[in-house]
C-alpha cells in the first residue's frame, strides 16, 4: 500500500496532477496555465487497483483535463481514474 492509505479498486488508478505553471512574457504580462477543453495533464500515478494492466506506481502519465473524480486527501488534491481515460505513459 501506499503512504496515503488509500487503495483504488478495480482497474482505477490513484493520481495527483502536477501544477500548470504560470507564463510571464518580458512585457511582464503573466498568462496564466491553459485549462482549455481538449488540454492534457501530467500526473504522477500514486496508487494502481489490483486489475491495473498497463500503469505503474510512480509513473508519469498524460490524462485529460476533466478525467476522473476529484478527492481530497488530508490537505493534498488527487484523483481518481480508470485506466481506460489514461491517454499514454510518459518516459521520465
Amino acid at each position: 500500500m501506499n503512504n496515503i492509505g488509500v487503495k483504488p479498486l478495480g482497474s482505477r488508478i490513484l493520481i495527483q496532477v502536477q501544477k500548470i505553471e504560470e507564463q510571464e512574457l518580458k512585457s511582464g504580462l503573466v498568462l496564466p496555465g491553459s485549462n482549455a477543453p481538449g488540454d492534457t495533464h501530467k500526473a504522477d500515478v500514486v496508487a494502481v487497483g489490483p486489475d491495473v494492466e498497463n500503469v505503474e506506481l510512480g509513473n508519469l502519465i498524460l490524462v485529460s483535463l476533466f478525467a476522473g473524480d476529484g478527492v481530497e486527501i488530508g490537505q493534498e488534491q488527487y484523483r481518481i481514474v480508470d485506466e481506460e481515460v489514461v491517454l499514454a505513459v510518459i518516459d521520465r
